[in-house]
């Protein structure tokens, strides 16, 4: 939380403290505290962070279930409602961005019509 930085918990890492912390969102809960260090949800640097997702996986496909909708049909009004909209638009921008860099990336790959396994 207060370096900015993405912090990524894997295996014996992934306690119950991380799991609180990935969904704790900074203006409804405190920051969670994990070996002196301060977390908040990390959806908001990257949700979820596919590049480890990929690189540290033996197999070649992602699926990913987009659990916000990109778009509402109606102006929130209430404080609560624009936090929650704020919260939509922050997460799926994050996953947004990553997903475009990714398909820029895997465009030379597909010209050079080279195999990635």
């Amino acid at each position: 939380m207060r370096s900015g930085k993405l912090g990524i918990s894997r295996g014996a890492q992934i306690s119950l403290d991380a799991v609180v912390a990935s969904a704790c969102l900074p203006v409804l809960f405190p920051a969670v505290e994990i070996d002196r260090e301060s977390y908040w949800d990390g959806g908001y640097i990257a949700n979820p962070s596919i590049v480890p997702l990929l690189s540290e996986s033996p197999n070649l496909d992602l699926m990913l279930v987009q659990a916000h909708p990109t778009q509402r049909k109606s102006v929130p009004q209430t404080p609560m409602q624009v936090i929650d909209r704020i919260n939509e638009v922050s997460f799926h921008g994050s996953l947004v961005k990553e997903a475009h860099s990714l398909a820029i990336l895997r465009e030379p790959v597909h010209d050079e019509d080279i195999d990635s396994r």
